[in-house]
């Protein structure tokens, strides 16, 4: 056969242009595993292979508990003793974004018998999150109010930085995660904790976030008794290697270096000193690991 278009001629031999079957894919060939999130594509490929109906996970359903007297929401007039309860939107994103549902969302005062009624209104969640009131001075109710019921408490406290209130225990047989208040460490948190928890409900394969290996662009100091994972700006050199730039201010409470970090340095309990070029572990925030694929 030829093909003639101006002074071109092309040749093309008999059956070139026939899909054989069986050249994708084969019956009985496994493609989609279980624990594997269905995806566009994901989806695509189970209806190539001729099925109508997949059995799926649901969406967990969370309930999130907010707590403080100075909590207010956005949009009115704050006054000098209220702060913005800007937690409430991290995790509302954040549960949304990895496939789960936040089914309740209760803000309350620092009473334990308000935080105690809140909870008990959790009940046909999947997970129960608690936000504040994690720690333990005067006014840190929460685990006061979860042990007037059937609680079992399985940590309090760990050695990281930041987020060393964190909790998590089993309430009416709920797994409950508790998370500190301050905003940076709430949302560390989730990355580390709460993400592999959702994981976990919807029986996923990978629960933990990718650790890449990066390059510290400048010296980082010895490291104390807790793990810290300090925010960080990644850029790609000539090189092809991944460099780190850790926030000069590494405050639990500031939210603008948060936003403008790609993603956490980990620095291990009592790590050396780290000089530039030498190599650490990093985990990208969730909403930024389109870096990966925009700077490969």
């Amino acid at each position: 056969m030829h093909i003639i278009t101006g002074k071109l001629i092309c040749t093309s031999q008999h059956n070139d242009f026939i899909r054989r079957a069986a050249t994708d894919f084969q019956s009985g060939e496994k493609l989609l595993d279980k624990g594997t999130p269905l995806n566009l594509h994901g989806i695509t490929l189970a209806s190539a292979m001729n099925y109508s109906h997949a059995t799926v996970y649901r969406k967990p359903r969370i309930g999130v508990l907010s707590t403080g007297d100075e909590l207010c929401m956005p949009g009115g007039k704050v006054s000098e003793s209220q702060t913005i309860n800007s937690n409430f939107f991290n995790l509302k994103c954040f549960i949304e974004s990895h496939e789960a549902k936040m089914l309740n969302f209760t803000q309350c005062r620092d009473n334990v018998s308000c935080i105690d009624a809140a909870l008990h209104s959790f009940l046909s969640c999947d997970m129960i999150v608690t936000i504040g009131g994690a720690s333990v001075g005067e006014y840190d109710l929460v685990r006061k109010a979860l042990h007037k019921r059937n609680y079992t408490e399985h940590f309090h406290g760990i050695a990281m930085r930041p987020g060393k209130p964190l909790f998590f225990g089993h309430y009416e047989n709920i797994p409950v995660l508790g998370l500190p208040g301050n905003p940076v460490s709430s949302a560390v948190c989730s990355e580390i904790f709460l993400k592999p928890a959702i994981a976990k409900l919807t029986n996923r394969r990978n629960l933990f976030a990718q650790q890449w290996i990066v390059h510290a662009n400048h010296h980082i100091e010895s490291n104390g008794y807790r793990q810290s994972y300090l925010r960080a700006c990644i850029q790609q050199k000539e090189d092809g290697r991944l460099y780190a730039d850790t926030a000069c201010n590494q405050d639990s409470a500031h939210l603008s270096t948060l936003y403008k970090s790609d993603g956490l340095l980990i620095r291990p309990i009592n790590a050396k000193p780290l000089e530039k070029g030498e190599k650490a572990s990093f985990i990208f925030f969730s909403q930024h690991l389109d870096w990966i694929s925009t700077n490969k």
